[in-house]
């Protein structure tokens, strides 16, 4: 896939990507971070893109695991009495 093409399949997906990601953090800061760990790992991954039937879902659950492991992390520090 090139950059034009990864372009157009997934930047116009950025804004609601952002919106789930922030309605499970709670964090702006959190929910960029989660959002763009999430678009380097599709780039990484853009020869295998192709076989994707439904970008959309894929993304979203992309992110939606993306934010449950930082929630984990998150609960792990602070049982553990630590800062994240």
């Amino acid at each position: 896939m090139q950059a034009s093409e990864f372009k157009q399949r997934f930047l116009p997906l950025q804004p609601g990507l952002y919106r789930i990601a922030f309605a499970l953090l709670g964090n702006a800061q959190d929910a960029e971070d989660v959002l763009q760990d999430v678009l380097t790992r599709l780039w990484e991954k853009r020869y295998e893109l192709d076989s994707i039937e439904n970008d959309k879902a894929y993304t979203i659950t992309l992110v939606k695991h993306a934010c449950l492991d930082m929630l984990r992390a998150r609960k792990k520090w602070q049982d553990n009495g630590e800062e994240p």
